[in-house]
C-alpha cells in the first residue's frame, strides 16, 4: 500500500504552514519596528 497521497498533503501542509509563520514574522516585525520608529502616545 503506498499513501504517496498522504505525504503530498502532509508538504503541501507544512510548506502553507511555514509560510503562514514566515509571513506572521514579518507583520509582527514590521509593527515593532514601525512602533518603535513612531511611537503612539
Amino acid at each position: 500500500m503506498k499513501n504517496s497521497g498522504c505525504e503530498i498533503c502532509v508538504a503541501i501542509f507544512a510548506v502553507l504552514f511555514l509560510k503562514f509563520e514566515i509571513i506572521k514574522a514579518d507583520l509582527n516585525f514590521a509593527r515593532y519596528n514601525f512602533a518603535y520608529r513612531y511611537p503612539v502616545v
